[in-house]
């Protein structure tokens, strides 16, 4: 399984928060704003969100899970020490062969640096 974490706007050529995917299970997910980062805990504490019904998220296809924060909230939900560390302990025993991935840092400077709005923090599992 190869899970990314992004940030996104509402709303891109191919893809809009309000409208629900078109095309069933196909991948309905918006593009990335951001670099992604691969953090385990991240990526799942954005999927148990979902998955419980919280308010402002969404599934958009059987893969992509959504939360829609303002650019306060989502630095504030970026700014968990266990995100900014990102997967160095659990790749260096479980995944070797995995070269390190950038960490949450990346992600929280990219949320510092949004105008004032909505946006959609983005974890998407591909095969």
């Amino acid at each position: 399984m190869k899970v990314h974490v992004y940030i996104s706007n509402l709303k891109d050529n191919e893809f809009d928060y309000t409208i629900e995917n078109p095309n069933g299970d196909s991948q309905y997910a918006p593009k990335p704003i951001s670099p992604s980062v691969r953090i385990y805990e991240l990526y799942d504490d954005i999927v148990h969100q979902v998955l419980h019904h919280n308010e402002n998220t969404k599934q958009t296809d059987w893969g992509t899970f959504v939360i829609k924060l303002t650019n306060t909230d989502l630095i504030n939900f970026l700014s968990k020490e266990e995100y900014k560390r990102g997967n160095r302990i659990f790749e260096e025993i479980y995944h070797k062969k995995t070269p390190a991935f950038i960490d949450g840092n990346t992600l929280l400077d990219s949320a510092k640096k949004l105008e004032d709005g909505e946006y959609l923090l983005v974890a998407q599992e591909l095969s």
